[in-house]
């Protein structure tokens, strides 16, 4: 039974019933870490940010992209000319 929020490893362990009844103001939210927001009292937001782990994920695409030509061109001794 949910008769609030349920986050988190709330949600896993809700998920994995047999049966589930969720109240008026129950509410299964995301497996993410909740963290309280810095400008609202009460109030939790995901700490996940889709900008900064696009960000990150282009930072270490750029990097394995580096360092694999540089092993191609100076560790195989194959050209890298177009």
């Amino acid at each position: 039974m949910i008769v609030d929020s349920c986050k988190s490893a709330g949600t896993l362990v809700s998920i994995a019933a047999n049966e589930m009844i969720i109240g008026d103001l129950g509410e299964l939210g995301p497996l993410d870490i909740q963290l309280s927001k810095a400008d609202e009292m009460g109030e939790q937001a995901s700490s996940l940010n889709i900008f900064k782990t696009v960000n990150e994920l282009q930072k270490a695409t750029l990097d394995s992209f580096r360092h694999f030509v540089t092993d191609i061109r100076f560790g195989s001794r194959i050209s890298t000319k177009k």
